[in-house]
């Protein structure tokens, strides 16, 4: 129901073992089956590829919708600003209620100006600012970068986008364009395998930085990188989450200053339990009870 009706709709079957393909080809999709499951960046890439006739691709996710505007309305940002080579929007988190609708869970709004060329390589440094579903991106620079690591199942998207805003423009608009449906048995729930494919993407984007000698990027990547580390690795602390924290102290960032891996083994190692107790001592006495 898109008010720029897309001009082809490709569906990727990824090894679905229900009615999937059935429903997308009576619906009138394109459909491409994959005989064995090997994840979303595969998946991506089968479908990149077969877009050849596209300038530009919208990736959605089986469980997300876009608003009836959305589409028409990053493509206009496309058009106005033919140097950016990915046009993005905010994002409204909803999930199930038991009367069958939906109810908003959070609202995400990117953090820049809308409307204007963005260079946000430094910014994506720190965190991803876009959302894997409704961003409209130009099919060739995907293709140039390698298209989507399909050895990643998780933060894969946030790799493509550092990649590619090394070397473009970025715009964006601040209207909520997508829903992403909140479950529990989507792959991002597992907040331990999401840190992991962030410290694997941070790892990749230094690489990438060193090799290409990059050198403009380094000390704002390195100065991004600690400063998530330390939040995440924080946050982990005090939420308990010791398979999270192991992570990250696996997975340090370059340069990590004053914290030496000797002193952080030591916390994930024989220091948490009494550490923990510490916590939940203080937590109980300024009333901050966790579970």
């Amino acid at each position: 129901d898109q008010s720029r009706a897309p001009d082809r709709v490709i569906v990727v079957d990824d090894a679905s073992s229900d009615r999937s393909a059935e429903i997308a080809m009576a619906a009138g999709a394109e459909c491409i089956t994959v005989e064995t499951n090997r994840g979303p960046s595969h998946a991506r890439n089968r479908g990149l590829a077969a877009a050849d006739d596209c300038e530009a691709v919208l990736f959605l996710d089986a469980d997300d919708w876009l608003e009836p505007w959305h589409l028409e309305r990053l493509e206009k940002l496309l058009l106005q600003f033919p140097e950016c080579a990915v046009a993005f929007a905010g994002v409204r988190c909803v999930e199930a209620t038991a009367e069958g609708g939906w109810r908003t869970v959070s609202e995400y709004r990117p953090p820049f100006e809308p409307g204007v060329p963005l260079r946000i390589a430094e910014s994506l440094f720190f965190t991803n600012r876009l959302h894997q579903s409704g961003t409209l991106a130009r099919r060739q620079p995907i293709l140039d970068v390698g298209g989507y690591d399909e050895d990643a199942r998780f933060s894969e998207d946030y790799l493509l986008w550092c990649r590619i805003a090394l070397d473009f423009p970025f715009v964006c608009s601040t209207d909520l364009g997508t829903n992403y449906r909140v479950h529990t048995s989507q792959v991002t729930s597992d907040s331990t395998r999401l840190r992991e494919g962030a410290c694997r993407t941070r790892r990749e984007i230094w690489r990438i930085l060193k090799s290409e000698e990059r050198f403009e990027y380094l000390d704002a990547a390195c100065q991004a990188f600690r400063k998530a580390w330390l939040g995440e690795l924080r946050e982990a602390f005090r939420k308990r989450n010791r398979p999270t924290f192991h992570v990250l102290v696996q997975s340090p960032p370059p340069r990590t200053g004053n914290i030496s891996n000797f002193t952080l083994r030591t916390i994930d190692g024989p220091l948490w339990r009494p550490l923990m107790a510490i916590q939940w001592t203080l937590d109980m006495v300024t009333g901050r009870r966790r579970p």
